[in-house]
């Protein structure tokens, strides 16, 4: 299954609900970054979409950081969160998807914001909102390889037929759709969604962005708000869950035992037979994984605690 999505700014109408109604099923509204105030209708579009229903769609906001004007990406987060929490009232009453657009602008490549910087961003945006996992727009042709080892999920931007018109879906299936051109793996990710298109119309709007994401939107909702999942019955428990919780009754200390052991053989540098890569955005072990001058010290505390441990 394949759903659709569209980004938009103050270029675009704010009202987007014939958007919705037309089959959008995720929307992101530019939120600021590359000028000293916030999109001049993000308070609009709140206002016309706040009260779609988030099982049917997932709303989130875009930020185009630019390290020329702000070089400090873990000040240019707190801005974004703080343009959110002045106009979007009840934003995090729901899933949100946060989009870093990162892009190559006029000015030349200082606009450019390099891996260190998306990751020092993103990085700040899953402390302060740790039920959420950002996603990053950048696209094959102007990063390449240069994002290899970036933590968070990829947006590609391609477009095969560049100024053609037409209806999203059809244009979509004109591009080649789950087989086409943006669909290629670039910096050691295939990326999760692709915009395919610049000149789309979409409720009744031309020049609209149009994005594809191969999945459901529950599978939608597990990428980029991870946190707001609930445990069902058979899934892995991370080592956040409490031990005898209403969630896990039969969860017991040696299961918190044996997750230790698996994040001590990840410091040690076997990631085979672990759960590194499924731990929660929020869990404080992700902290531990990011900082590996300190792995020696963090290894020899682990050797106390699980010593220390009773064994049944």
């Amino acid at each position: 299954m394949t759903i659709y999505g569209s980004d938009v700014s103050h270029y675009d109408l704010p009202n987007t609900i014939a958007m919705i109604r037309e089959g959008i099923v995720f929307q992101t509204h530019k939120a600021g970054g590359d000028s000293n105030a916030g999109d001049t209708e993000l308070d609009d579009w709140w206002a016309y979409v706040k009260g779609t229903d988030p099982d049917e769609v997932l709303l989130g906001t875009y930020w185009v950081p630019r390290p020329d004007l702000y070089g400090n990406p873990t000040s240019e987060a707190d801005r974004w969160l703080g343009v959110l929490n002045r106009s979007c009232p009840g934003w995090t009453g729901r899933e949100h998807i946060l989009q870093i657009d990162a892009e190559k602008w006029p000015a030349g490549a200082k606009t450019k914001p390099n891996r260190a910087y998306i990751q020092t961003l993103a990085n700040r945006l899953m402390a302060k909102m740790p039920k959420l996992r950002p996603l990053c727009y950048a696209s094959k042709g102007q990063y390449g390889d240069e994002l290899r080892g970036l933590t968070i999920p990829l947006w590609n931007a391609r477009y095969p037929l560049p100024n053609t018109t037409g209806d999203f879906k059809s244009l979509y299936a004109r591009m080649g759709g789950d087989k086409g051109g943006g669909w290629q793996t670039y910096s050691g990710q295939m990326p999760v969604i692709w915009q395919y298109s610049s000149t789309a119309t979409i409720g009744g709007q031309t020049t609209s962005d149009a994005n594809a994401f191969r999945g459901t939107l529950a599978q939608l909702k597990a990428l980029v708000a991870p946190g707001w999942a609930a445990p069902t019955e058979g899934e892995d428990v991370e080592l956040t869950d409490k031990v005898g919780s209403k969630a896990w009754p039969s969860r017991d200390l040696q299961d918190f035992i044996l997750d230790l052991h698996g994040l001590r053989d990840v410091l040690k540098g076997d990631q085979t037979g672990t759960k590194a890569a499924g731990y929660a955005p929020d869990s404080p072990l992700l902290e531990l994984l990011g900082i590996p001058a300190r792995v020696a010290s963090i290894e020899a505390k682990l050797d106390k605690i699980i010593d220390a441990l009773p064994t049944s």
